[in-house]
């Protein structure tokens, strides 16, 4: 009486294991752990082959790599159609030393219909004076050159006392090194443009101005009426502080 009781309690799932159990039980448990076997076997063999892949591709990225870096000077645009150039630009030649003196000359690609994807404009680049070396830079700091430098008006934070109605008689020369510079290169050979310097003739606009209420100082603006040579001198300083306090804010 109490077994019929139990077995109508007991589930379709709890009877069909039973039966299982009491039918070949190690035939199905030895099935089940085949079946464990084959599903981690072929887990693992999916590890090691995306592992193997993966550093398979890895491998020929570095070598492509490698390759490219050896050959990266012996690529070419030969299959380019590029407007033709052939002079350099000798621009900052003349009034540059070192790196930052460079002839150059830009290749422009031709305009056409169905433009070729692997073809871009081309920028050549090559050193000016080439028995200058750049190991010893000697281009003069603009730091000392406020301190050494008195005579350009508007440049070096210099000064000017003249208006747009009176300029310097003449262009003025500077040394851009001082003695004690000189003597660190002896023997060396230098570019003019690192030893002396032209000033920028410069010239003060008559109005002044301030840039905020707040400001103690006005200013004006310095204008570049001749340039000056090198490079570093070419320009005047764009703003002059005044003894002046009595200005309009900019803009009203």
């Amino acid at each position: 009486m109490t077994q019929r009781s139990v077995g109508r309690r007991l589930s379709r799932q709890h009877r069909w294991l039973r039966f299982l159990l009491r039918r070949r039980p190690c035939l199905y448990i030895s099935i089940i752990e085949v079946l464990i076997v084959i599903v981690l076997s072929a887990s693992i063999a999916g590890a090691l082959y995306g592992f193997f892949h993966l550093r398979t591709a890895r491998l020929k990225i570095q070598a492509d790599d490698a390759k490219l870096e050896k050959l990266k000077n012996y690529i070419t645009f030969a299959h380019c159609d590029y407007e033709e150039v052939t002079e350099f630009n000798e621009l900052f030649c003349a009034d540059r030393a070192r790196k930052q003196a460079f002839a150059f000359r830009h290749h422009r690609l031709k305009e056409v219909e169905t433009p070729d994807e692997t073809c871009i404009d081309r920028h050549e680049q090559v050193d000016c004076h080439d028995e200058i070396s750049d190991e010893d830079t000697i281009l003069p700091d603009v730091t000392k050159l406020k301190t050494s430098v008195k005579q350009c008006a508007g440049l070096f934070e210099s000064k000017i006392n003249i208006t747009r109605t009176s300029l310097n008689n003449g262009p003025i020369k500077a040394f851009a090194l001082t003695r004690d510079d000189l003597k660190l290169h002896l023997g060396k050979v230098v570019h003019a443009s690192e030893l002396i310097l032209q000033c920028p003739q410069c010239v003060l606009d008559a109005a002044s101005f301030k840039f905020s209420d707040d400001d103690k100082y006005c200013y004006q603006h310095v204008t570049t009426e001749s340039p000056g040579w090198p490079a570093f001198a070419a320009d005047c300083e764009d703003l002059q502080e005044t003894a002046d306090s009595r200005c309009n804010v900019i803009g009203q």
